[in-house]
């Protein structure tokens, strides 16, 4: 798979969220197909990972926010992490694909809510749909630890499995047993540190920018990687369209209507067609000839007529299959200023391959910040 840069940009300058009296930058990517050993080349040069986001600060006057990249085969625990490790030793831990289901969201809404009274978090009345985009976003690198006593759910802790390192993401547990909070602390990273050498991995990590010692670190505001998480939302809906019949027909406003909706002001955009006999393209949206044109060309290479075994539907049937085959039935778009990232030319439009009118219907989803 290739990678897509979807986005690229940099914020800032701004309030930084954990030094008093300075500003922070931050230089953010919007990517996907990136594998294990491209994200092991990132987290070296100081990105680091939430679902499809890539970020890493760029202060211009300040470089005191460093990743904790742990040497493997000369760690040793300290008298604290045997203490942890000791406390945890009943702990059934799993190792698997990051998963989303109601034992899940419940535990991550207590722990948030405990969160929001201890800590003057925002709320955070996570769903199904934004639990899976921040937690369970797809990558080859990610895994899920599970912590269980029996068959209780304890913690949760996402991680990055690369070639060269354990890279922990973020974790989250059972407010109410107090001794988990310095289970927690150690990270999955360094709670897994003594079995690492056993899937030769040189170094365990944690993403996260940490002040420098003996400074104060400032109440955390959204844009710290904690709480990034929770400013990430999905929405998606379903829009019918009736095009009148073969031809190209632009669904940019009625793509952007959802755009809107989601209220996301970064991120991506995905629109759907759910039928075998269209297609969805961005194309230029100046000159109708451009449009004909390309009808033509496929006319040439899909043709009525043909010698089809599959005829059932009319003759204009199979060539449609073959056209929808040869184009595509999905295009993913970059969001921007909350709106659709489309160059000055540039326009969604659904290509209807049948002759006659069909209702057809877009799934369109949006997720980002």
């Amino acid at each position: 798979m290739l990678v897509r840069l979807l986005q690229h940009r940099i914020a800032g300058p701004e309030p930084c969220p954990y030094l008093e009296g300075i500003s922070s930058t931050t230089e953010t990517m919007l990517m996907t197909g990136v594998s294990p050993a491209e994200l092991d080349d990132l987290l070296v040069r100081g990105w680091r990972r939430f679902g499809p986001v890539y970020f890493r600060p760029v202060c211009a006057t300040c470089d005191e926010c460093v990743s904790v990249r742990v040497p493997v085969a000369t760690f040793s625990p300290s008298p604290n992490l045997r203490r942890v490790l000791r406390r945890g030793s009943h702990l059934r831990i799993e190792v698997g694909e990051p998963l989303v289901d109601d034992e899940r969201l419940e535990l991550y809404r207590r722990w948030h809510t405990s969160r929001e009274a201890r800590r003057g978090w925002k709320p955070d009345r996570i769903g199904v749909e934004s639990y899976a985009m921040q937690f369970c976003f797809p990558h080859a690198a990610a895994r899920e630890f599970s912590y269980w006593d029996g068959e209780e759910l304890m913690g949760i802790g996402i991680a990055d499995e690369t070639p060269h390192a354990l890279s922990a993401v973020y974790c989250y547990y059972d407010p109410d047993r107090s001794h988990l909070d310095r289970i927690r602390a150690a990270s999955p990273a360094l709670l897994r540190v003594p079995r690492l050498p056993r899937r030769g991995l040189p170094f365990a990590g944690v993403q996260g920018a940490f002040p420098p010692p003996g400074a104060t670190p400032r109440p955390r505001r959204c844009s710290t990687l904690s709480e990034m998480g929770a400013s990430l939302k999905m929405h998606q809906e379903s829009v019918r369209v009736e095009p009148g019949g073969r031809g190209l027909h632009d669904v940019t406003d009625a793509v952007r209507r959802v755009v809107h909706a989601a209220g996301v002001r970064t991120g991506l955009c995905n629109v759907c067609v759910q039928h075998t006999s269209a297609s969805l393209v961005v194309q230029e949206n100046a000159d109708p000839a451009v449009r004909r044109d390309l009808e033509a060309f496929l006319a040439r290479l899909a043709p009525e007529g043909a010698d089809y075994e599959h005829e059932e539907e009319g003759p204009d049937d199979m060539p449609s299959h073959i056209r929808a085959a040869l184009t595509r039935t999905a295009e993913t778009l970059p969001v921007s200023g909350a709106e659709l990232a489309l160059g000055t030319w540039q326009a969604i439009y659904l290509w209807e391959h049948r002759r006659a009118p069909h209702r057809r219907t877009l799934v369109v989803t949006v997720w980002g910040l």
